[in-house]
Parts: structure tokens; sequence; C-alpha cells
């Protein structure tokens, strides 16, 4: 799974009931997510494989949030 997406679903994962001002920062909050997780994987820390593990249990969270 690219990085990107488990970004995306980690983003729409922590989303609360009232959404809709998240979405204003969407592709800001993906990005910012996406530049962690490539640090994380870049130091091998267990860490990125548990947020992997995360996102290939919620597939269905993938761009959850732009298809509402």
């Amino acid at each position: 799974m690219s990085i990107h997406k488990i970004a995306d679903i980690l983003f729409n994962l922590s989303l609360d009931m009232d959404y809709a001002d998240s979405l204003d920062e969407y592709a800001t909050e993906v990005d910012c997510i996406e530049q962690e997780l490539h640090l994380i994987k870049d130091t091998n820390d267990v860490l990125y494989a548990t947020l992997e593990r995360i996102a290939w249990q919620n597939p269905d969270y993938y761009q959850w949030a732009l298809n509402r």
C-alpha cells in the first residue's frame, strides 16, 4: 500500500462527526501525515508497520471524507 494511501486512511480515521471543517485542510493534512510516514519508514521504526496494518484493516476509509 502506498504511503499516500496510508496517510489518507489514517487522516480519515481521525475525523470526528463534524468532518466538514477538516475538509478545508484535507490535502495539507494528508501531505503532512505522508511526510511523517516517510520519516518513520526511513528509520525502520516498528510504528510504521503498525500504522500500515491499521490502514490495511480499514481500506474503506480511503478518501472517505471526500466521497461523502
